[in-house]
């Protein structure tokens, strides 16, 4: 079996990110979605849910006992320390799935969607970094529009993150998302067929040859 074509996609909140992976997914990439194996990592560890209600309270939890996320991000993400201490109890358990993600994985691209690739210094495990980046501007336009948080949360968790022109730095795409949805689109379709479908030919080749 083929070693897929990993691509880390990262950015800010409100950058764009979740459009582009769902671009990439149009074209054919598998998507696995970092927010998706956080809330796993959480689920599947009592001791860390112990943990997390040490150090943020019962209020981070509702009345059934399930973790409030969007509570606890707004408690985590109120000051660096309590974001870094967040990132350094549930990244163990993220990085591990997402390991066992890209070792199942039959499709020729896979995607992992995770806005913290760089804090956690994962970036040289992908074949590709693409960044996701925006105006302060824009971001907190959409953060607002979206109603998902508000502006003081949204500046809350950017700040909480490297800045983005270190990120930008290290990333070997940049995506630009201060226009239109569309334009962003046309973006990830000129990086699918210039640049990710040749390195997946040469992949293809590379195994063949090794196979003959």
């Amino acid at each position: 079996m083929t070693t897929p074509f990993l691509i880390g996609l990262t950015g800010t909140i409100g950058t764009g990110k979740s459009t582009v992976a769902d671009e990439l997914r149009k074209l054919g990439a598998a998507v696995v979605a970092g927010d998706d194996l956080g809330k796993r990592a959480l689920e599947e560890s009592p001791e860390l849910l112990e943990q997390i209600r040490h150090r943020f309270g019962s209020d981070v939890f509702r009345p059934t006992g399930e973790l409030d996320r969007t509570a606890l991000g707004r408690k985590a993400f109120a000051s660096r320390e309590s974001a870094q201490w967040l990132t350094a109890a549930t990244f163990p358990r993220i990085h591990d799935l997402w390991r066992g993600a890209a070792a199942e994985c039959t499709e020729d691209a896979l995607v992992f969607d995770a806005a913290l690739i760089f804090e956690w210094e994962i970036e040289a495990e992908f074949d590709l970094v693409v960044l996701v980046i925006a105006s302060r501007e824009r971001i907190l336009e959409r953060m607002e529009r979206a109603g998902r948080w508000t502006c003081g949360d949204a500046e809350k968790r950017m700040a909480a993150q490297l800045p983005a022109e270190r990120k930008k730095s290290k990333a070997h795409v940049v995506l630009s998302n201060d226009g239109t949805l569309e334009e962003l689109r046309h973006q990830v379709r000129n990086l699918w067929h210039n640049r990710i479908i040749s390195e997946i030919q040469d992949r293809r080749k590379g195994k063949d040859e090794a196979d003959s």
